[in-house]
């Protein structure tokens, strides 16, 4: 049989004596502040942001074409 990759307690449950695992998480000091993070990532940010807003606008500008076709094309069939 292949070992298994849980705890024992997890393993085989009929050996649990009844009593829970306890775990504990602490944390520890940062080695980076925040702040140099913030300032790294911003040029990211910056060039992320503009090509966003350039697709959005071109995406609006798809559209606008296409609604003002849209339009002639309904004004031509009333006709």
């Amino acid at each position: 049989m292949a070992t298994s990759a849980l705890p024992r307690w997890l393993s085989n449950p009929s050996s649990n004596t009844g009593k829970n695992p306890v775990l504990t998480l602490t944390l520890s000091p940062s080695t980076a502040s925040s702040q140099n993070i913030e300032e790294e990532a911003r040029p990211l940010f910056d060039v992320l942001l503009a090509d966003y807003c350039r697709e959005m606008e071109q995406g609006h500008s798809s559209w606008a074409a296409h609604r003002k076709e849209a339009v002639w094309r309904l004004q031509r069939v009333e006709l």
